[in-house]
């Protein structure tokens, strides 16, 4: 049975649980908790009358009381009120005083900040929050994408978690709006160090994109409806939809460069030292390390600060050591002002670098992952990675568009059939551009080449695509984002309206122009045409990059057949796999 609280009201109010995913592992992260007045029935209908916003006192009693009754090796994620953060004449948070009697962790609660607060953060909500991440509570933005004022909230609270609301996960697979606003969300996410819980997920569809995406965690109708009790296990029809994309996969970059290396890549573990940490000890740490410049403190494997050998060196100095030989270290505690997280790209990283002030540009860098310390890493090294990475990248790129050439073309793929992924690959190719070269030149033909090279990388998608140049007038892209029909008719359209930039009017009016061949002959040549053909791999259907590649070059030879750009996709089932 459900816990069933009085609000104050007529009506009973039914406490219950909705599952949280982690994407990254499929692991239960954790429970958020809900009410709904009357019974709780538990069906997915259900869902979408439950109340997620702040919780009063009685629910959250409640809602703690049946968690730390079946202790679950997760988080309860509770909405609260902002009275619930500040303190009492006691001294103590009103949450800790609502919690700590049920014998619940702090670090297992997750507090969101609920919708209905105040726009701003004011100087007792402000303390009442520095308090409670030192009772070890997670904090929690509970709503996103309400303009600028949630945005600086964002960067003064610093939370661990953001909830990216229903309205902008329901078809994102569809709508290319908010598929970009998710994935700037959660760049600047990885440039700050929070975590993202994706809510609503009702598709599979939802579910892989916003995982292709990079996004840390669902909950919805699609993982589980509202429950009395925390579940210990997903459904087996969960597990099976999250194990259709990889984990550690789906999210990484195509691309073999310097914009797509992750900063965890590169990063030093260098041992994080506890708070309470003697000066002694810490001192022994740098000397047994000369180009050491900063230690990491942690607790529970979260970050806590720095202590840098400055600090130290002068906390040992002034320190009266034969009386007290074991100072504490914890007074020389600072801010780590760049916390990034592992996932960030290297380019990312240095474009935030580049914005931030020369004092923070030459300060440590920890790296986190999924709000874990992970390791360190600085400036300098990211810079020393990003050159390195663009010389190896310019000997492989195609000298007329910079795009990757053969050799990274042929790793991808190489890459994608060994893991057994499906996706699409596209063979694009301008037909009949000797001709047109033979009539407007090889400068004209160029222009037209790099014009259909900016239009095909509009339409791919720079963290789940891969786009390279053949040879020519042809491209090799390959996409994993479910939409790479629309966006490759897209492509078709726009070419045939955008090559009249590059043709004389009357041309464009009769469909063609004339030259001379070898011969002296006048012959009539029809306008240049962008073909395009698809094959959708499957697991196991090729087994080698030459057998892909042929696949699409015969499905773009077929699409070549058609007098005006066409998108052609092989729908014959060729197999090339080996026997099992």
């Amino acid at each position: 049975m459900a816990d069933i609280v009085d609000s104050g009201a007529d009506s009973e109010v039914a406490t219950g649980f909705l599952t949280v995913v982690s994407l990254r592992t499929g692991a239960i992260y954790g429970y958020q908790g809900v009410v709904r007045h009357g019974s709780l029935s538990g069906t997915a209908e259900a869902h979408g009358a439950l109340v997620t916003g702040p919780l009063a006192d009685e629910a959250v009693v409640a809602l703690a009381r049946t968690f730390a009754a079946l202790r679950p090796n997760a988080k309860l994620l509770l909405n609260v009120e902002a009275r619930q953060l500040r303190r009492s004449r006691s001294q103590r948070l009103r949450i800790d005083q609502l919690i700590k009697p049920l014998g619940l962790p702090a670090h297992q609660i997750v507090l969101e900040l609920g919708a209905g607060r105040a726009r701003r953060i004011g100087q007792p909500l402000a303390a009442g929050l520095k308090q409670a991440r030192t009772l070890g509570f997670d904090v929690a933005i509970d709503d996103l994408g309400e303009g600028i004022a949630n945005i600086l909230e964002w960067t003064e609270v610093q939370p661990n978690l953001i909830r990216l609301p229903e309205r902008f996960v329901h078809d994102v697979h569809t709508s290319a709006t908010k598929f970009q606003f998710v994935r700037l969300v959660r760049q600047l996410a990885q440039v700050v160090g929070t975590q993202i819980m994706a809510c609503g997920v009702r598709t599979e569809d939802e579910l892989s994109v916003i995982r292709d995406l990079g996004i840390d965690y669902a909950q919805g109708p699609l993982i589980s409806a509202a429950e009395h009790r925390p579940r210990s296990r997903l459904p087996v029809a969960v597990l099976r939809m999250l194990r259709l994309v990889q984990p550690g996969r789906d999210a990484t970059p195509l691309r073999s460069s310097a914009s797509d290396r992750l900063l965890r890549s590169i990063a030093r573990p260098v041992v994080a030292v506890d708070p309470y940490c003697t000066l002694d000890e810490l001192a022994k740490r740098f000397s047994q390390d000369k180009d050491l410049e900063a230690l990491p403190v942690a607790r529970d494997q979260a970050v806590i600060g720095l202590v840098t050998r400055s600090s130290v060196r002068a906390g040992a100095a002034s320190a009266a050591r034969p009386a007290n030989p074991s100072l504490p270290g914890s007074r020389h505690i600072e801010r780590a002002n760049l916390v990034m997280d592992g996932h960030l790209t290297l380019q990312d990283a240095s474009v935030f670098l580049a914005q931030s002030t020369v004092r923070q540009f030459a300060e440590p860098i920890v790296v986190t992952e999924s709000g874990h310390y992970l390791g360190m890493s600085s400036a300098r090294e990211i810079m020393r990675e990003l050159t390195r990475f663009q010389f190896q990248a310019g000997r492989h790129a195609n000298p007329l568009t910079g795009l990757p050439g053969d050799t990274p073309i042929n790793e991808t793929i190489q890459g994608l059939l060994d893991q057994r992924l499906s996706f699409v690959a596209c063979f694009a190719d301008i037909a009949r551009l000797k001709a047109y070269n033979a009539v407007f030149g090889y400068g004209r033909g160029d222009n037209l080449i790099k014009y259909t090279a900016i239009l095909l990388e509009a339409y791919c998608d720079e963290r789940l695509d891969f786009f390279g140049h053949h040879a020519g007038g042809q491209f090799i892209l390959i996409m994993r984002r479910t939409d790479w029909r629309t966006r490759m008719e897209t492509v078709i359209e726009q070419f045939s309206s955008g090559r009249s930039a590059f043709l004389e009017p009357e041309d464009v009016e009769q469909g063609g122009y004339e030259r001379v061949d070898r011969r002296g002959a006048k012959i009539f040549c029809a306008l240049p045409t962008l073909a395009i053909g698809a094959v959708q791999v499957e697991p196991g259907r090729y087994l080698s990059y030459h057998q892909l590649v042929e696949a699409i070059r015969l499905a773009a030879r077929e699409a070549k057949k058609r007098t005006e750009s066409t998108l052609f996709i092989e729908r014959r089932r060729v197999s090339h796999s080996a026997p099992a």
